[in-house]
């Protein structure tokens, strides 16, 4: 038997009968000159079947030397795809505009697919259903994750049993269909011809249990009128389960790689005292002391209070003028996001804005608030390192005070050099590196008293948790603050929380936005 293949336009409709003789007739006129010389060949045997492909682009895989592919129903069916997009972004130039994969949240788009060529927009793709124009699927929403304004065609509302093969051309769409098809065309090409009944399940599992994916499709059709017309149904039933990050151990655990409480905290073995600086400073420069910035690799888990904790409870003067931000008459605490921890559990608010995100809640360097310096303490002076000298030089009272502070540590700590002279400035630079190189830092003082309460570090060192007085005798004269982290549950409760567990005070991070251990 004889076939003359034209290129012609049809349509198919699933479930009502498809005149076909009809559209191939109206094919063969618009094509008479280009199929004439091909039947005035073959006289003598009239062509007993016309086979009309049913698009206006070649087919791409063997024809021309446009660049396009193929996919075949076969191959979906091989391949097992349960749509045609994730056939079609098997082709590496296809990619995906709107789509129910990767970080799509929003629910607008949610089982939308938009195909869309070399990522120049779902609108640059035009879509075709046996070489005419489909109805769009796009829902025109700005809340569609990846969406953009155009007419894509849906193609999660195509069944996958029913198409024959795909075509996807990249170059020359745009000449005959306008910017639509400025990337290219994909024209998927439907089994006009179905006869009989197929049913086909599917069911699958990602390598780690989750992120299941079923699918349930049955397709049914009957040639009429000798071929001449076709009915076909389809029905197709697909599931995608959500595979969100918290249904992975190691998103829900919130690995990260702190910042560093050793960085800045590095003691200079080789510290001479000198009045004249040439004896170097009590500790390494930050930039010098070969201490990453953030401790990566040793899998510490989040659980810092800002970022774990739903509804957790700040007082009123937490830093960053917070007060400023709230009614004058407003009295009690603040909180962080208090959504239901039960019913989302997996929600993880943003750190409130007026608490640093990475601040070390037991420092391993000299420490700006919480050394408890004061330039009328003359015996003790500080309870830690400092990072600066109490007192200014604003006045000659206060210049007065610094003085007889920088002298009576210099009296302490380096005898031999006091009464020396030297100016104001050489003084305070020996004082603050006498103190930081004979007090502890906090991580030191940790260390020495394994016992203490880190809630006593975390009230003494880190303004906005709610706090009540330190009575542990051993360690109340250093930390005189206990805090007592909160946060609501939901019934509206409180209830108390760990903040943060520091197993090894050499290694074990703890940053408001870090790792517990």
């Amino acid at each position: 038997m004889n076939r003359v293949t034209l290129l012609a336009a049809t349509a198919l409709v699933s479930g009502m009968v498809a005149p076909g003789a009809a559209r191939a007739q109206a094919a063969a006129s618009e094509q008479v000159p280009s199929a004439a010389p091909a039947v005035a060949t073959d006289r003598e045997e009239a062509p007993a079947e016309v086979v009309v492909t049913g698009s206006r682009i070649v087919q791409p895989a063997y024809d021309g030397v446009i660049p396009g592919a193929q996919v075949s129903g076969e191959q979906i069916q091989r391949r097992t795809f349960t749509n045609a997009l994730d056939a079609l972004t098997d082709v590496p130039f296809v990619t995906a505009g709107a789509n129910p994969y990767g970080g799509n949240g929003e629910g607008e788009s949610l089982g939308q697919a938009y195909a869309d060529l070399f990522g120049l927009g779902s609108n640059r793709t035009l879509t075709l259903v046996n070489g005419r124009r489909y109805v769009s699927g796009n829902s025109a929403s700005l809340f569609v994750a990846g969406n953009t304004t155009g007419s894509q065609v849906d193609l999660s509302t195509i069944p996958a049993a029913l198409i024959d093969h795909s075509d996807v051309v990249t170059v020359g769409g745009g000449v005959a269909y306008g910017s639509d098809a400025v990337a290219g065309v994909i024209n998927i090409v439907l089994n006009d011809h179905l006869e009989g009944f197929s049913l086909n399940a599917l069911s699958g599992l990602t390598a780690r249990g989750d992120g299941a994916r079923y699918r349930l499709s049955a397709a049914a059709g009957h040639d009429l009128a000798g071929g001449r017309g076709n009915v076909s149904v389809a029905l197709e039933y697909d599931r995608d389960d959500a595979l969100y990050q918290s249904d992975r151990a190691g998103y829900r655990a919130h690995y990260l790689a702190p910042t560093s409480f050793r960085n800045g905290g590095v003691r200079n073995a080789a510290y001479v005292p000198t009045l004249d600086g040439s004896g170097g400073s009590a500790f390494v420069a930050r930039a010098a002391d070969k201490v990453p910035n953030n401790i990566a690799g040793a899998g510490y888990r989040g659980g810092s209070l800002l970022t774990t904790y739903n509804g957790a409870v700040f007082s009123y003067d937490a830093p960053g003028y917070l007060g400023g931000y709230l009614p004058a008459d407003f009295q009690g605490l603040t909180t962080t996001d208090p959504n239901d921890p039960v019913a989302s559990p997996d929600y993880r608010p943003e750190a409130l804005w007026t608490m640093a995100g990475n601040t070390n809640l037991v420092p391993g360097r000299p420490v700006a608030s919480g050394s408890r310096c004061s330039v009328a303490n003359l015996s003790s002076f500080c309870a830690f390192a400092p990072d600066a000298l109490p007192g200014t030089r604003a006045s000659a009272e206060a210049g007065a005070a610094r003085d007889a502070f920088d002298a009576a540590v210099i009296a302490r700590y380096a005898p031999a050099l006091a009464g020396a002279g030297g100016s104001t400035s050489q003084r305070d630079a020996l004082a603050l590196n006498l103190l930081q190189a004979n007090l502890p830092t906090p991580r030191e003082y940790l260390k020495a008293h394994p016992g203490a309460d880190i809630n006593a570090f975390i009230g003494s060192f880190v303004r906005g948790f709610l706090t009540r007085a330190n009575t542990d005798p051993a360690t109340a004269g250093a930390l005189p603050r206990l805090a007592v982290p909160l946060q609501f549950d939901a019934a509206g409760g409180l209830r108390a929380i760990t903040v943060a567990v520091i197993a090894d005070p050499s290694v074990t991070p703890s940053t408001t936005a870090g790792a517990i251990s």
